[in-house]
């Protein structure tokens, strides 16, 4: 596979505005809040929209995510949104409330203005990586057996 992408990724390092090396993303859904063209209620509707973020931006306190994404289709139109992510929510622990699981970010805003309307939206990410603790778990169990063969030897 070494070489296939090499032409397509060519000078794109220098366009990657990242904290340093690879970063986490989010995946996102939400609905927007109903709106329809002036004076046309019978038009009143709402879009929905879902995808994954851009990698983690770094902020003075924190960091965001960069949401690029098309509404679906109503009648014969859709809406962009383009937009930071707020900053980091922590998410904690159900058992233990001082163990920090991850983290989500909050999406608020205006679609893009088409077919004479726009769309207020609010919405939240979905948890950074919501496996990470699963795979240290079967880590840690394949570390445990790989111990026990050693003793066994």
């Amino acid at each position: 596979m070494s070489g296939f992408y090499d032409d397509i990724l060519t000078g794109l390092e220098k366009d990657i505005d990242t904290i340093e090396g690879q970063t986490h993303v989010h995946e996102f859904l939400g609905s927007t809040l109903l709106a329809a063209p002036r004076g046309k209620k019978e038009l009143l509707h709402n879009h929905r929209f879902a995808g994954v973020t851009g990698p983690a931006k770094e902020t003075r306190t924190s960091h965001v995510h960069l949401v690029s994404v098309n509404t679906d289709f109503f009648v014969n139109h859709f809406h962009t949104i383009e937009m930071f992510t707020g900053p980091a929510i922590p998410v904690f622990d159900e058992k233990d409330k001082d163990k920090i699981i991850g983290h989500i970010h909050a999406l608020t805003g205006e679609t893009s203005r088409d077919f004479f309307h726009s769309h207020d939206f609010r919405a939240a990410t979905l948890i950074e990586d919501p496996i990470s603790e699963i795979r240290e778990d079967d880590r840690d169990k394949k570390d445990r057996k790989d111990d026990k063969d050693i003793k066994d030897r």
